[in-house]
């Protein structure tokens, strides 16, 4: 085979970031169908934060005990913070499935050899 035909029959793909490419850990998604497919949106959680603490003062003038916490809503919660949202077709949606199924599959291939290895 030549030259010419081997790089008809291959082709090299590069990857680069983007410069706004971020790493989030992902705690769950949130989304649905749409008209054109599929949208979701990844999400981390995080106990809720305080709008405003309350807080004794000491005789030394430091910061004593917490005397009170006021939250947005009726009490501390869960606060889901939405990371990023992500709109694909379903063809992509399905090849995203796909591949998400062969990675848990070999994980938990992994995470019983490993299991095994310690009995």
């Amino acid at each position: 085979m030549d030259s010419s035909t081997e790089k008809k029959n291959k082709l090299d793909i590069f990857y680069e970031k983007s410069p706004s490419y971020h790493a989030y850990p992902v705690g769950g998604v949130y989304g649905g169908i749409t008209r054109s497919g599929i949208h979701f949106d990844i999400f981390t959680e995080r106990p809720a934060l305080p709008i405003k603490t309350t807080v004794g003062l000491n005789d030394d003038g430091n910061l004593g005990d917490i005397l009170d916490m006021e939250f947005k809503e009726d009490g501390p919660g869960i606060c889901r913070d939405l990371q990023c949202g992500l709109y694909m077709n379903i063809d992509t949606a399905t090849s995203l499935y796909n591949w998400l199924g062969d990675k848990i599959q070999k994980f938990n291939e992994l995470a019983k050899s490993q299991e095994n290895d310690e009995k």
